[in-house]
C-alpha cells in the first residue's frame, strides 16, 4: 500500500472558530444601545461561557462560570441548561488515507483505514475525532447561610439525539473559513481514533447509548458584598461516577475539583477571572488514556443593555486532563471564546443564548458549542 501525503505540513488540522464574527457583533451591541433606566431585576449573573464540551472532556469533571449569586437561607435556585456542541479534529494521515488511498470520499472511517494509518505511521500521533454531543442539565443550589449555599447537577447525554453537523460545516463554508476535510466524511457519525507515537492504536465508531451523566454535588461560598462592587467567591465541587464510561457519559471514577472567582459589579459593565484545577480519578472510558491534574482560567466582561438585557464575552484557556498521553492537540492546553446574550423576565427567572468556539492554535476543544439556560431563584 502506498501512502500519500506530505509529512512535513502542519500536524494539526481542524475547523476554524468563527467566534470573532459573534466577538464583534456583541461588542458593536454593547457599545451602540444605551443603557436605559436599571431594571428591578439586579440579581447576579455568571459571565458568558461554558465547561469544555469536546467529546473527550465531557465525561469529566469541568466548571462552567461561576454563578456570583446565593440562595438566601431556605431558598432555592434552579437552573436548566441545553447544551450541543459539534467536534471534528484530525491529523492529516485520516484524510490522506481516505482520500488517496482507499478513495471513500463521503463514506465513513473505517477500522480497516485505522488499521492502514497504524501500520503505515506507528512513529506518529494520529488522531482523528468526529461527533456530536447534546446534554440536558439541571442544577439545584440550597442556601444553607447568607454566605454558603450546596447545589447538585444531574442530567441526560446523548451523542445522537441532535445533528447539526450539516449546519456548523455550512456556516463555517458561508464565511469563508476553511472545512479542512469535513467535506470529505459524513455528517452525524461518532468516530474516535487515538494512536500515540510508538502505541497501540484506539478505535472505535460504535454509538454511545444515551444515558445518564456523572452527577456533581458543590459546596459554594460567596462574600456579603454590601454597597461594595467587588464580589468574591469559590467553589469544592465532587462528581460522582453516575454516568456510563462504556458511552462516554461519564468518567468512570469520583473526580474533584475547586473554583475561585473574583467580580467587579457596575451599573452598565461587569468584568471579572476565575480560576480552578480539577483532579480527575480514573478514566474508565474506551481508550485507556490517563488522566492528570488540569487547570482552566476565564476572564469575561459583560454590559447590560436595554432595561432587562445583557451581552457579553469571555476566554477561557484550560489545560488537557490528557497531557501526559502524547497525543499531539488532544495532550495541549486548549482556549476558546464565548459570546451570548441574556434577558431577565422578571426579578426571579431569567434566559441565555451562549455561543462557544475554539481557537486555532491550542489544543482540542469543541468546534462550535451552544447553551441555552434557563433559571430561576425561590
Amino acid at each position: 500500500m502506498t501512502i500519500l501525503g506530505n509529512l512535513g505540513q502542519a500536524h494539526r488540522t481542524r475547523a476554524a472558530g468563527s467566534a470573532p464574527i459573534g466577538f464583534a457583533v456583541v461588542l458593536i451591541i454593547a457599545g451602540v444601545f444605551p443603557v436605559a433606566a436599571q431594571s428591578s431585576a439586579q440579581w447576579p449573573a455568571p459571565a458568558f461561557g461554558e465547561r469544555s464540551l469536546y467529546l473527550l472532556h465531557a465525561p469529566i469533571l469541568g466548571f462552567s462560570p461561576a454563578d456570583p449569586s446565593s440562595p438566601a437561607p431556605g431558598g432555592f435556585e434552579v437552573s436548566l441548561r441545553e447544551e450541543y456542541s459539534s467536534t471534528f479534529a484530525r491529523t492529516w494521515h485520516a484524510t490522506t488515507i481516505h482520500h488517496n488511498d482507499f478513495g471513500r470520499d463521503g463514506k465513513p472511517w473505517t477500522a480497516e483505514e485505522a488499521a492502514a494509518a497504524h501500520l503505515a505511521f506507528p512513529h506518529d500521533a494520529v488522531i482523528f475525532v468526529d461527533g456530536e454531543l447534546s446534554r440536558t442539565m439541571i442544577v439545584t443550589r440550597y442556601g444553607v447561610t447568607p454566605e454558603f449555599s450546596v447545589s447538585i447537577e444531574v442530567g441526560w447525554v446523548s451523542h445522537s439525539l441532535i445533528s447539526a453537523d450539516s449546519v456548523v460545516d455550512g456556516f463555517h463554508g458561508a464565511v469563508g473559513l476553511s472545512r479542512v476535510g469535513r467535506d470529505k466524511f459524513p455528517y452525524g457519525r461518532f468516530v474516535v481514533m487515538l494512536q500515540a507515537p510508538d502505541s497501540a492504536m484506539f478505535f472505535t465508531d460504535r454509538e454511545p447509548k444515551a444515558g445518564v451523566s456523572d452527577t456533581t454535588a458543590t459546596l459554594s461560598w460567596r462574600n456579603r458584598p454590601g454597597d461594595s462592587p467587588w464580589r468574591l467567591g469559590g467553589d469544592l465541587s465532587v462528581e460522582a461516577p453516575t454516568g456510563s464510561s462504556e458511552d462516554f457519559n461519564g468518567s468512570g471514577s469520583w473526580d474533584s475539583g475547586v473554583l475561585g472567582f473574583v467580580r467587579y459589579e457596575g451599573e452598565m459593565w461587569q468584568a471579572g477571572g476565575e480560576a480552578g484545577i480539577v483532579r480527575p480519578g480514573r478514566w474508565k472510558a474506551p481508550g485507556n488514556l490517563g488522566v492528570s491534574t488540569y487547570e482552566r482560567a476565564l476572564v469575561w466582561t459583560t454590559r447590560r443593555i436595554f432595561d432587562r438585557y445583557r451581552a457579553g464575552v469571555s476566554l477561557t484557556v484550560e489545560g488537557s486532563p490528557f497531557r501526559r498521553d502524547r497525543l499531539d492537540f488532544v495532550s495541549e492546553p486548549g482556549a476558546e471564546v464565548a459570546v451570548g446574550i441574556e434577558r431577565d423576565f422578571g426579578r426571579n427567572w431569567s434566559a441565555r443564548l451562549t455561543l462557544t468556539e475554539n481557537l486555532p492554535g491550542f489544543g482540542d476543544r469543541a468546534d462550535v458549542g451552544l447553551t441555552l439556560r434557563i433559571r430561576t431563584l425561590r
